[in-house]
């Protein structure tokens, strides 16, 4: 008959080959290991490619021109026995314009969002925004693979495609044409709609009041800096680089003080 003693120790055994068998997690990866391409490319070519922040559309850092190669790296977190871990913060991104997107539990991983706008003098500028160029997870494939985008421009006199919808939204809102150097050529200003909510705050350009939500404010190419104000609600200010032949729609929803 085996004593009690001896159960234990057989157990206490067991109980150290399974920690023992056990993976640790590795650290976190300082620099990317893997790589994928997202080839930008546009009709015609020669366009300049921005990256765009995907929460309100407007334009960030100039990236390149057309056809344009995105190269993103990534890394994952190790298991000590050399696996890797897709779990949730264990995977490293680097590389401008495209961003994680939330965890889809369809897919058992994260989408790669691609969100970037493609201009060009004489066109009006298109914008990519959340379009998937990869998943990385358990199951999927790792890294992406290598993708081409094409961005049609439709240029600046063509307005075909325009629902009669959106012309007339855009009527019935003020359009305020704000001063600024250079040439004042339809070319060289972009148009941002804004409104808020609360509807009728307050528009101010580069510290200047322009007038009250909503409103198309054309503006030159550059940074601006765009401020919404209300009584009794905290002021949004944001700073948008705008290109020429460009359209922005700017919503704004202010937080109560």
């Amino acid at each position: 008959m085996t004593s009690p003693r001896t159960c234990l120790a057989a157990l206490t055994a067991l109980v150290v080959i399974f920690m023992t068998g056990c993976a640790t997690l590795g650290p976190a990866p300082t620099g990317p290991e893997d790589f994928f391409t997202v080839t930008v490319n546009s009709i015609p070519t020669g366009a300049s490619v921005y990256e765009v922040d995907a929460s309100d559309g407007s334009l960030g850092q100039l990236l390149g021109r057309t056809p344009y190669d995105l190269r993103i790296g990534l890394a994952t977190r190790r298991w000590s026995d050399g696996r890797r871990s897709f779990g949730g913060g264990n995977v490293s991104k680097w590389g401008a314009g495209v961003e994680w997107s939330e965890y889809r539990s369809d897919k058992n991983g994260w989408d790669l969002l691609l969100n970037v706008a493609v201009a060009k003098d004489g066109y009006y500028a298109s914008r990519v925004t959340n379009k998937c160029v990869g998943t990385v997870g358990y199951g999927q494939r790792y890294p992406p693979s290598d993708t081409t985008l094409t961005v049609p421009l439709r240029p600046v006199a063509d307005t075909s495609d325009r629902a009669p919808q959106q012309q007339q939204q855009q009527q019935q809102q003020q359009t305020v044409v704000i001063p600024g150097g250079g040439s004042s050529a339809a070319s060289s200003r972009g148009m941002v709609m804004v409104t808020s909510a609360p509807d009728n705050s307050e528009i101010y350009v580069d510290g200047a009041f322009v007038g009250n939500a909503p409103a198309n404010l054309k503006l030159t190419e550059g940074i601006h800096i765009i401020e919404v104000k209300r009584t009794g609600f905290k002021p949004y200010k944001k700073e948008l680089r705008v290109i020429g032949s460009s359209e922005l729609n700017l919503r704004v929803n202010l937080e109560p003080e």
